[in-house]
């Protein structure tokens, strides 16, 4: 049965909208160090461009390319560089750093 006994519908309810969202933000370019730098610093820094529709960042540092026991892992940096807290070992390092939007992608 349709609305009341008479078949009337009653007021509609206020218009909400909604967004879908699925594609993640554009990758970040690695600024510095630059690739294959040797620096001095053993606490180095770490700066990459801005992501227009980033949230927070995530930055991953490992001896290896597999990056399966990172060194340094920070997630959720709101700002596009970062420096160590801690002393790094003489060695070679890799990097990597991707965005996270407001939507989770």
């Amino acid at each position: 049965m349709r609305g009341d006994s008479q078949g009337n519908w009653g007021g509609w309810s206020n218009t909400f909208s909604f967004s879908i969202d699925t594609q993640g933000p554009a990758a970040p370019t690695l600024l510095s160090p630059a690739n294959n730098a040797v620096i001095s610093a053993n606490m180095p820094a770490f700066g990459w461009s801005d992501v227009s529709d980033a949230a927070a960042y995530e930055l991953v540092v490992d001896t290896n390319n597999s990056f399966t026991d990172p060194i340094i892992s920070k997630t959720d940096l709101t700002v596009s560089h970062f420096t160590a807290a801690t002393q790094l070992a003489d060695g070679v390092y890799v990097w990597r750093v991707r965005a996270r939007d407001n939507w989770n992608n």
